[in-house]
């Protein structure tokens, strides 16, 4: 069943007035969050910031790069959810991705063009559902059009509660646990009970997609934590607990970074929520839930944007070094030069590895221009082991 909306992308006043009406049930530091997320301290930052992110999709300057049109609706729509199917798509994918990582200076490990493009890989493979349920793979499909049409702003919840997945079994088998799991479906959808990790932004976006990994301790085909599903993230029975705020205040040049870029994490507490059938793509098989991870290729495509996002992070920190340096008056120093050109082959190293992944690219079996797989995992490596500069007496980590 095709979608089709008549909602383009977007701008930034549109952004934070559908989190503002959402109205999640939130809490912070034992308190119930009231009033308009845009305006508590917590989140308003953040908030303005993917504003501006918005914003920019509507601007002349940047329209072409950051929007295509849409072959449902004809409306512009973002370019992150582009299925690339030409080396020239992806490259137009790393351009899009790489605007908006110098607007937040990559400081946003989960700006919407990362989940966009969770989206698109999941979507492109979404005919690998229909091996374990036909509607599965039509709601995938569905829901993929539904967040594009929409410009849906979209979080994640991967991770249960590791300590206590599987707490203690009853005599009868019953597993007592606080992890979120299937406790019970019916016409109308699955009814799921329990915890998720770090939800980050999950409160300033939109909805959430769930996706935990299944699990060998239960039967294959029928365990009732394997799932995967979205919803609204103000749905009846969903509670989000932040964890403490690092905002330290609103002055964007006292506090330049927590002011602006603070992506807030939370557990996300699921009681008795009502998921409809329409946005179930994944039910009980672990065999499915394993293999429609790894075949998506979600892991290569979602690392496309990240090394997009190391990139604009390492000219980000570069300029500061080279301002510092020049405001300091030390340009003339052997040391400084030498740590000043660390950075820089850092930075081109990691433009080399992005490139590197667009020659290297081939089509997959689902029609996707997948980047070489080995250079992105080779940037996730190298980033964070690389990128920090010993003057001989101290070490700076600005990873």
């Amino acid at each position: 069943m095709k979608v089709v909306m008549l909602v383009p992308v977007k701008n930034g006043k549109q952004y934070i007035d559908q989190i503002n009406n959402a109205k999640p049930n939130v809490w912070l530091r034992g308190e119930q969050v009231t009033g308009m997320l845009s305006e508590h301290k917590a989140f308003r930052g953040l908030m303005s910031t993917q504003a501006d992110l918005y914003e920019m999709q509507l601007k002349d300057e940047f329209k072409d790069k950051l929007t295509y049109t849409s072959p449902e609706t004809g409306d512009s729509v973002g370019l992150s959810f582009l299925q690339p199917k030409t080396k020239e798509e992806l490259e137009k994918r790393r351009i899009m991705m790489s605007v908006w990582g110098q607007k937040h200076h990559g400081l946003l490990g989960r700006s919407p063009d990362y989940m966009n493009t969770a989206m698109m890989a999941y979507y492109a493979a979404a005919d690998l559902l229909a091996e374990n349920n036909p509607q599965f793979a039509e709601n995938m499909k569905n829901y993929y059009h539904y967040c594009l049409e929409h410009d849906i702003t979209l979080s994640h919840a991967f991770i249960q509660p590791h300590a206590s997945r599987y707490s203690d079994i009853e005599e009868d088998g019953t597993i007592i646990s606080c992890a979120a799991k299937v406790v019970d479906q019916d016409k109308d959808g699955i009814i799921v009970t329990g915890a998720f990790l770090l939800a980050t932004q999950g409160v300033t976006a939109d909805e959430i997609l769930v996706y935990p990994p299944g699990s060998f301790y239960m039967q294959e085909e029928d365990n009732p934590n394997t799932f995967a599903f979205a919803v609204p993230n103000n749905l009846p029975g969903i509670k989000w607990i932040c964890r403490e705020s690092l905002v330290g205040g609103d002055s964007t040049f006292d506090y330049p970074l927590s002011s602006q870029f603070e992506e807030m994490d939370t557990l996300v507490i699921f009681d008795e929520v009502k998921v409809p059938w329409d946005r179930v793509f994944i039910l009980g098989s672990d065999s499915m839930s394993t293999r429609y991870f790894a075949e998506s290729n979600f892991h290569v495509h979602a690392a496309h944007p990240v090394v997009c996002r190391y990139v604009a992070k390492t000219e980000f920190v570069l300029s500061i070094i080279l301002n510092m340096v020049e405001s300091l008056d030390k340009g003339t120093y052997p040391l400084v030069k030498e740590q000043v050109t660390e950075v820089i082959v850092n930075l081109e190293t990691l433009k080399a590895l992005l490139l590197a992944s667009e020659a290297g690219a081939s089509i997959d079996r689902w029609g996707s221009m997948l980047p070489d797989g080995t250079t992105p995992m080779d940037s996730k490596q190298y980033f964070p082991q690389n990128l920090s500069a010993n003057d001989g007496n101290h070490t700076v980590n600005w990873r």
